[in-house]
């Protein structure tokens, strides 16, 4: 059965045009959200523009505590199918990560798509990887580093882990990722219309995203067909009333297979986009912050 909180966020989103009738333009204006003002006086928080391979500039948004110290850091990759959203949709959920965990957050403005299609995302966020890697030993720190992403952030943040120094990273926190651009699972056939993420909707990210068939099959976009031969520990959850959960279920046995470390939370009575609809879903991000901290510190320890 669907959460109250569930059913009041698809309340609101039935008021809202369909994704797929709209250009992204007019998609990312919908979804557009303003800077959060949750700021805690023992956070610093600052965007650093960084250099890419193809000489354009990101930015990337840090947030660490005050003091300086903490015992891990996560490289976040926001979601909206390649096409829409920013750091300022995750901003309230990085926030309430570091209050909890008093880990550091830098949080990937990664290029859309249409205008910037696969594999440009991807190598922006593994561009802010690498520069998150140089920047942490620069600082003499001896963090693990973590990659995380919701939606298309958790596809791009595992296909980061394919990629080189990927094998360095600590482990991958998965959160309704997109793990296929096929979409036939059982769960697109119970889900597709009516749940907030439309098969339709996911068919017009795809087509935004890649340019040809042998792009949607590509390892690095269809995580399911990825031959992994190695992959850091990982944390996957899916939401139970999703087009997406059958596909982050396989993912993550896929993952269990390579390194025996992946955990899978199935999230009962829960829709696709939660961990950043903080207005409809606060006391269900609150407990996955909490696995995700103990996620982490398992890796640690």
């Amino acid at each position: 059965m669907l959460l109250s909180s569930a059913q009041n966020y698809l309340n609101y989103l039935n008021t809202q045009p369909l994704l797929y009738t709209m250009s992204p333009e007019e998609a990312r204006a919908l979804r557009k959200s303003s800077k959060s003002q949750q700021y805690a006086d023992n956070i610093l928080i600052e965007d650093i523009e960084i250099a890419t391979r193809d000489r354009a500039n990101v930015t990337v948004r840090n947030y660490e505590p005050a003091s300086g110290e903490y015992e891990a850091t996560i490289l976040y990759i926001h979601g909206g199918g390649w096409v829409i959203n920013s750091i300022e949709t995750s901003d309230a959920s990085c926030i309430e990560i570091v209050k909890k965990s008093g880990y550091r957050v830098v949080s990937v403005d990664y290029r859309l798509a249409p205008e910037y299609k696969f594999p440009i995302p991807l190598y922006d966020c593994h561009d802010a990887y690498l520069w998150l890697r140089e920047d942490e030993n620069n600082r003499g720190s001896q963090a693990p580093i973590f990659v995380a992403g919701d939606s298309a952030g958790g596809n791009l943040a595992s296909a980061v882990t394919q990629l080189p120094h990927g094998d360095e990273i600590a482990g991958q926190i998965l959160l309704y990722p997109v793990a296929s651009l096929t979409y036939d699972s059982p769960s697109y056939a119970q889900f597709g219309q009516g749940f907030g993420l439309d098969k339709r909707a996911m068919e017009w990210f795809g087509e935004h995203y890649v340019s040809s068939e042998l792009e949607r099959f590509d390892t690095k976009v269809h995580l399911l067909n990825a031959k992994i031969e190695q992959a850091p520990p990982s944390f996957v959850v899916v939401a139970e009333y999703d087009v997406l959960r059958d596909e982050g279920i396989a993912y993550a046995e896929k993952l269990a297979l390579v390194n025996g470390q992946s955990q899978l939370v199935v999230k009962g009575g829960l829709v696709h986009s939660y961990f950043t609809r903080n207005e409809f879903f606060v006391h269900e991000i609150d407990l996955t912050i909490d696995e995700i901290i103990a996620f982490v510190q398992s890796v640690m320890e």
